[in-house]
Parts: C-alpha cells; sequence; structure tokens
C-alpha cells in the first residue's frame, strides 16, 4: 500500500487524464458518499465533526475500493464488448458487475460496522435495506455515466481518426496528381512524341491524342474517391500506350477483365499508381520483358500479377505505391488488398466494390478540386 501523499498524487493523475473515472468521480461520488454514510450511520453522523469526518472517511474508503474493484471489471467488459454495435451488451453486463460487486461489497461492510458498533451501528432492516437498494441504483447509474464517457470519447477517437484518413486520402490525391504533372513525365512523353513527328507523324498525333486522354481523366478522376472498374481500364489502355512508347517491348500489360465487373468500383487512379510502383521496383529490358497481367478472376477482387525482377538501383522513389492504394483501402472502411510475393511472380488483389457504395463524406474542400475542360 503507497503512502497516503502517494496515492492522492496517482488520484489527481488519473483524474486528470482518464475521462471515464472522472465522470465517476466528479459526477457520482460529491453526493453518493454523504448520502450512503446517513443511510448507513443515521443521526450519528450528524451528531459532531469527528463522526461525520470519520463516517465519510470510512465510506469514501470503500468505495475507493469498490471503484477498483470496478474498474477491474469495467476493462474485462471493454475488452469483451468494445464495438459501438455492442453498447447494449457492454451496459447489461457493467450493470450487472456494478451491482453485484458494489452490493456484496456494502453486506460485508455492514456486517463488519455490526460487529465493531461503528458509530454506534446497529443492524437494522430497514437501513439494509435502503443502503443496498442505494448501491444498486447507484451502480445502474455509475454504468449509464461509464457507457456515456466511453461513447463520447469513441465517438471523438472515430473522428478524429476520420479526419486523419481524410486528410490522407487527399495527400494522395495531391501526391498522385503531383506525381504525373512533373518535368520528368513530360520530358519523357513529349521526348516520345517529338521522336516521332518527323518518321510518323500519325503515330505521333495519336500519341498526343493519348497524353491528353492520360491527363485528362486524371483530372477528372483526382475528384472522384471511387471509379468504375471499366473507366478505370479503358484509361489504363491509354496509360499503356504511353508507357509502350517509353519503354517498347520491355513492357508487355495484358488484360483479361469480364464484362460484367466494369460497372465496380475501386479508388480513383488504383491501377496507375499500382502500375507505376510495378515499373518502379523492377527493370525492364527488350530481353527480359515485364509482363503485367490484369484479370478479373472472381472473389470480387482484381488481380494484378507481375513477373518478379528486382531493380538494382531504384527510381523515382516520391512516387506512390502500393502504401497509398493501402491508405485509400482504409479510409473507405473497405477489405484490405492483398500482397503475394514469390521468387518469380508478384500478385497484387485490388477489393471491388458495389456500385452502390457511397465513399464516406468529406469534411475539407478536396485539394485537387481543379477545373477540367
Amino acid at each position: 500500500m503507497p503512502p497516503l501523499p502517494t496515492y492522492l498524487s496517482r488520484l489527481y493523475h488519473t483524474i486528470r487524464h482518464d475521462p471515464l473515472r472522472r465522470y465517476i468521480y466528479l459526477l457520482l461520488w460529491p453526493w453518493f458518499i454523504p448520502v450512503v454514510s446517513y443511510l448507513i450511520f443515521g443521526d450519528a453522523l450528524l451528531a459532531g465533526w469527528q463522526p461525520f469526518l470519520s463516517g465519510v472517511a470510512v465510506v469514501l474508503l470503500l468505495s475507493t475500493l469498490a471503484n477498483e474493484v470496478d474498474t477491474a471489471a469495467l476493462l474485462r467488459i471493454i475488452h469483451r464488448f468494445p464495438g459501438f454495435d455492442q453498447t447494449v451488451w457492454r451496459l447489461v453486463s457493467m450493470v450487472i458487475a456494478f451491482s453485484v460487486l458494489n452490493c456484496l461489497l456494502a453486506e460485508v461492510s455492514l456486517r463488519v460496522f455490526e460487529a465493531t458498533h461503528f458509530l454506534g451501528y446497529r443492524a437494522n432492516a430497514d437501513t439494509h435495506k435502503w443502503t443496498q437498494a442505494f448501491v444498486f441504483i447507484s451502480g445502474v447509474v455509475a454504468a449509464g455515466l461509464v457507457e456515456s464517457a466511453y461513447a463520447f470519447t469513441q465517438w471523438r477517437t472515430h473522428q478524429s481518426d476520420r479526419q486523419s484518413l481524410e486528410q490522407d486520402n487527399l495527400r494522395i490525391q495531391l501526391d498522385s496528381l503531383r506525381s504525373r504533372i512533373n518535368p520528368h513525365f513530360l520530358f519523357n512523353s513529349l521526348n516520345s512524341v517529338s521522336s516521332l513527328i518527323a518518321d510518323d507523324p500519325k503515330q505521333a498525333e495519336a500519341l498526343v491524342d493519348e497524353l491528353s486522354k492520360v491527363y485528362r481523366y486524371m483530372l477528372q478522376a483526382n475528384q472522384k474517391p471511387l471509379v468504375e472498374l471499366g473507366a478505370e481500364v479503358r484509361f489504363i489502355q491509354s496509360y499503356a500506350r504511353l508507357l509502350d512508347a517509353r519503354y517498347g517491348a520491355a513492357l508487355q500489360l495484358r488484360l483479361a477483365i469480364h464484362p460484367a465487373a466494369n460497372g465496380l468500383l475501386l479508388p480513383s487512379l488504383s491501377l496507375q499508381l499500382l502500375l507505376d510502383h510495378i515499373c518502379q521496383h523492377n527493370a525492364l529490358t527488350a530481353a527480359r520483358p515485364l509482363t503485367i497481367q490484369i484479370e478479373t478472376s472472381g472473389g470480387g477482387r482484381l488481380w494484378v500479377r507481375h513477373n518478379r525482377q528486382p531493380r538494382t538501383i531504384l527510381i523515382d522513389r516520391q512516387l506512390p505505391g502500393l502504401d497509398a492504394i493501402a491508405a485509400r483501402y482504409d479510409w473507405l472502411g473497405s477489405e484490405q488488398i492483398l500482397v503475394d510475393e514469390t521468387d518469380r511472380q508478384v500478385t497484387v488483389a485490388l477489393p471491388l466494390l458495389p456500385a452502390d457504395t457511397a465513399p464516406p463524406p468529406l469534411s475539407t474542400v478536396q485539394a485537387t478540386d481543379l477545373p477540367v475542360e
């Protein structure tokens, strides 16, 4: 048992930093301790300051003990029923636990007072009945206060987490857009066009058209948290033509998308982020081409497979990758992406969401609300 000053210091720290106990100590005890003391000792409690302070001190000590026991039970209950959808089970469990434990402690305390004749206490049926009834009701009130405090704390944590996810989602969108609208990407794209102007003007014109489609889609998609798979695949086909102009035979992209899956949803630009991630981390040569297979093969997921041939030197480290895609699915509250990696092949499975999936509302203006012609 720590010295009294140390215990009081710990108690103050607990009240200050633990919302649940703060509600108990500040809202319940100021009226609970005097009322219970009077129910137990009656007019003897009011005979003078000494009996009053003695009676209140003893009841306060017993209440502190009861609170410690209740807290231990509370932690187990919250661990067993932590969710919002388990509120009823959690509240019922707290009412039962608090009432049983507190009534049991009150029964033991009354018997000790009887044996020691503390403040002249004598067993009395009415006193016993009203004391136990009041302790039971207090347990119900305490359970309600604790549940209210717990619900408020969870709600505040949920709001904070959601705001953090929203900010992460906006940052990811902005990073994705910035990673494409940069001199390096423009240089490679325009250099490919420039090299074709003299030799093959028609192909150069087609490449410019694909470049226009790519930028138009990226500007539009960055304003939408979710897009249809069909639209994303059409974008990837245009984007792949730009990659083909850059890598040639070193990169091979194969698509096998079932028409029934075109209406399903996924986070915007997920495939573009994934393709960039794959090209960033794997060597691409005509002798050893990087082959990427994108298909829907059941299970409500989009499967992206490629042969594994890691680069010895990484480039474009600033490009967002798998972490950015995973963060988007976190923000949506969806299933997580799956990654299976062997020595020869890497498979990434992206969940496809139902067409009626609504993204969480954003509480801030989207950083990518850019005008689109």
